[in-house]
């Protein structure tokens, strides 16, 4: 029996869910490869990526801001230091993720979802406030104030990216597993004292040993990192 080539998938959505952002005719891709030739795929929402028709030097931008950290985000930390990214590399998970509502929260959902996480909880500040993935049966939107994360976080975390640290990093920490990992974006600090601020805030962070910081303009400037996706 020969063996068919596999391919990534790239063509027009023909269907779609009520209240998905996807609609008819939309362009999109999924990481999900599939035999050369095929005409028809039946894929759920959340492994489908619109792709713009005309991408700007914003869109390009923003794309750097945002996926590309988070990407990073999700692996940093990890003893294997490549980063090998598939619709299973975070199967089974359980990831939170904190400032839910930015732009930087939503791409890490994004491909938290596409790499096979088990649940996303998020935590932001205005649960009014809707984000992209909202609809996703596997995401869950969760007020940041802690007093009130018991009746929705009812296990332990494989893993927690937190954009807000220092911000209710105790908390956090606590609903963390023994062997998960907590990614903690370097604080943006500002002022004469920023310098010694940052350096205090990675220090604290010496007596957790599951958790990091990950600066993400020295990421930007300074690595190459190779992305292969599989």
């Amino acid at each position: 029996r020969a063996k068919l080539q596999n391919s990534v998938f790239v063509g027009h959505v023909q269907q779609a869910p009520e209240g998905s952002l996807l609609r008819k005719g939309m362009l999109v891709t999924s990481l999900r490869k599939c035999p050369i030739h095929t005409q028809f795929l039946n894929l759920p929402v959340d492994a489908l990526i619109p792709i713009p028709y005309r991408m700007d030097t914003g869109e390009a931008a923003a794309v750097v801001s945002t996926f590309t950290p988070a990407m990073g985000m999700l692996f940093h930390g990890r003893e294997d230091r490549n980063q090998r990214f598939s619709d299973s590399s975070l199967k089974g998970m359980d990831i939170l993720v904190t400032g839910g509502g930015s732009d930087e929260a939503d791409a890490l959902v994004h491909l938290a979802l596409l790499g096979g996480a088990n649940r996303v909880f998020v935590l932001q500040s205005k649960l009014s406030v809707a984000t992209s993935h909202a609809h996703s049966v596997r995401v869950e939107l969760v007020s940041d104030n802690p007093e009130e994360w018991s009746p929705f976080i009812d296990r332990l975390m494989d893993l927690i990216i937190d954009f807000e640290y220092p911000k209710n990093f105790e908390a956090l920490y606590g609903i963390l597993k023994s062997t998960g990992r907590l990614v903690c974006r370097k604080p943006q600090a500002k002022g004469f004292l920023a310098p010694l601020k940052a350096w205090w805030d990675e220090l604290c962070l010496l007596r957790y040993p599951n958790a990091c910081i990950y600066d993400i303009d020295d990421q930007i400037e300074n690595e190459h990192a190779e992305m292969v996706v599989r």
